[in-house]
């Protein structure tokens, strides 16, 4: 995605320094990123951007060459990313709602899935988690599923996928929850399953 291509980026409020530099091996260096929003009714916004930190692209190393001239060049190129997130302290709404909980097992499938679709409905970015309960409906035992974290920004969604254990015959209930940072509530719907 091109820098400031999205309404919500703060691409160009950002800066580091220095910028550009070069490291020896086993080195390291102190570089200050500045977000600067400007005065204007955006910044009262949640805005967001990533920036990346990465060699120059296209330096070669060379490796073992033969007797013969022959040899190979290596061309090492990685990069790592850093996740900004801009909240103004005046947006202090966290809201999120449950918006699909269905089964998304194909019919060619082996193992079963299901998914939990969230969406942002406030103004703050959320940190969930999101985890189903399954219950037997004759037995009444009870499995939790492994606990999913991600991140939800304002206004879009996200699924979250969870692959059920293996399942004796029978009748399940089950609860999926996206616990959002509330203090006061968390979103949950309910579904019934039969193994047959």
């Amino acid at each position: 995605m091109k820098a400031d291509s999205s309404v919500n980026s703060c691409a160009k409020w950002l800066s580091a320094s220095p910028a550009i530099f070069e490291l020896d091996t086993g080195a390291s260096k102190d570089v200050r990123v500045t977000l600067q929003p400007i005065n204007s009714p955006e910044a009262g916004k949640v805005k967001w951007a990533i920036m990346a930190v990465r060699m120059p692209e296209g330096k070669k190393y060379a490796d073992s060459v033969s007797s013969q001239g022959e040899g190979f060049n290596i061309i090492r190129n990685f990069q790592f990313v850093i996740y900004v997130f801009q909240t103004p302290s005046t947006l202090t709404t966290s809201k999120a709602e449950v918006t699909a909980f269905k089964d998304i097992t194909k019919p060619v499938d082996t193992i079963r899935t299901i998914a939990i679709e969230a969406k942002n409905t406030g103004q703050t970015i959320l940190d969930c988690n999101s985890e189903i309960e399954v219950v037997n409906t004759v037995t009444g035992k009870e499995q939790k599923l492994n606990m999913i974290e991600f991140t939800l920004l304002p206004g879009l969604s996200r699924q979250t996928t969870f692959i059920l254990p293996k399942l004796e015959k029978g009748k399940y209930k089950l609860k999926g929850l996206v616990d959002f940072g509330s203090k006061i509530e968390n979103k949950s719907a309910e579904m019934e399953l039969e193994i047959k």
